[in-house]
Order: structure tokens, then C-alpha cells, then sequence
């Protein structure tokens, strides 16, 4: 998480108060063998995004990626993967 906290200090400045942050990350629920990008976890979230780091989760929620098509291996279609989506309010 220490890169992501860093990132988001670099960010923060950036945004004015109220504005957002929309962000849409794989979920740690995902099983193992993973060979896609990082994994995050509800409280990684609610942690990167709290009011001591200076914002606020507005909504989070659990969802679905797809795959892009045209990036589908298989023929039966794309692949279906655990994500968060999550919206942060800047204070």
C-alpha cells in the first residue's frame, strides 16, 4: 500500500475540495493463481480513502469487470473478474 499512499499524496493536492477521485481496482476476493495487476481490499480502500488522508468515500461498492472482447482468449466470450468501484470526495 505504500505506493498507492504515495500516489494519492501526490494527487491530493491536485483535486480542490469536493471534487472526486472514481476508482475501479481488481478485488482481493479474486482466487489465486492471479497474473492480472494488484489485488485491493475493501479496508485498503477505506484506509487510502479516509478522512485522516483527506477524503471521503462516497460509495463503494462490489462489481464486475469484463474483458474487453477483442482481448478474449477463449471463444465462449470474456472474462468476469471481482472488482471494487469506488468513488472519494476530496475535504
Amino acid at each position: 500500500g505504500l505506493a498507492l499512499s504515495r500516489y494519492l499524496d501526490g494527487i491530493r493536492p491536485l483535486i480542490r475540495e469536493g471534487g472526486r477521485m472514481f476508482v475501479g481496482c481488481f478485488s482481493d476476493a479474486n482466487p489465486d493463481p492471479w497474473s492480472n495487476p494488484r489485488r485491493i481490499s475493501e479496508a485498503m480502500l477505506l484506509e487510502l480513502f479516509s478522512e485522516r488522508q483527506g477524503w471521503r468515500v462516497v460509495e463503494l461498492k462490489e462489481v464486475w469487470y469484463e474483458r474487453p472482447r477483442d482481448r478474449v482468449v477463449s471463444r465462449t466470450g470474456g472474462a468476469w473478474t471481482m472488482a471494487w468501484w469506488c468513488v472519494a470526495e476530496a475535504m
